[in-house]
């Protein structure tokens, strides 16, 4: 219902903008990518972004630090394609430290291995890794993100996800089940999250589906 749900001000120092140059350094694309929650119950934002090379093509990594009030922050990553595609997510929740983020000691995205992993090192110098988290993809369930920097998603798996939310009794707006993944329809995402205890970040990945699945009437 407010404005954190679509997009920051651009005052904010919060958010993480994509930027393409021109040949004579003036911009020719300027987008928000990660549209931080900063709502007075949740907040999310990011805590780095690195160009890595994914499965043999550049792929963008933003870690993403989650907290809300009486816990403390948490975190996780997603992996975009040059399209601003979510390709994939990670598996599990890794507790971040109050004002430090974890380095990043090793990934493994080339696709040759078993899984796919990104490997966090702890806040002490030295210290043993404190996460291994599992980048999952093509589990046939898509990850949808509403962001400024690529065509909005849209296409059957949004009606199958406009379709359940609303059979949850969480309006999608407006424009009801249209196949598109707008700002309605990452607010009712939000809303759900919230409700579920799971991470707010508006991004639908495997535990949203799961949720709205065990929740679907048969």
């Amino acid at each position: 219902e407010g404005e954190w749900q679509l997009s920051p001000h651009e005052e904010s120092e919060l958010a993480l903008r994509r930027i393409v140059l021109r040949p004579d350094g003036s911009p020719e694309v300027e987008c928000v990518l990660e549209p931080n929650i900063v709502a007075a119950q949740d907040r999310m934002t990011t805590f780095g972004a690195w160009w890595i090379p994914a499965f043999g093509e550049p792929h963008l990594l933003i870690g993403m630090a989650y907290s809300s009030p009486g816990e403390g922050p948490r975190g996780g990553f997603r992996l975009y394609n040059e399209q601003m595609e979510i390709v994939s997510e990670t598996v599990g929740v890794v507790e971040v430290d109050e004002g430090l983020a974890p380095d990043i000691l090793m990934i493994d995205v080339t696709g040759h291995a078993a899984l796919e992993v990104v490997v966090m090192g702890s806040a002490v110098a030295g210290g043993p890794p404190i996460a291994v988290l599992e980048l999952v993809r093509g589990s046939g369930l898509p990850a949808f993100g509403f962001h400024l920097c690529s065509v909005r998603a849209n296409g059957p798996g949004v009606v199958q996800l406009q379709r359940l939310l609303v059979d949850a009794r969480y309006s999608v707006g407006p424009s009801g089940i249209d196949g598109w993944y707008g700002p309605d329809t990452r607010a009712a995402v939000i809303r759900f999250q919230r409700d579920r205890n799971l991470v707010v970040s508006g991004v639908v990945g495997r535990e949203v589906w799961n949720e709205l699945v065990v929740e679907s009437p048969e």
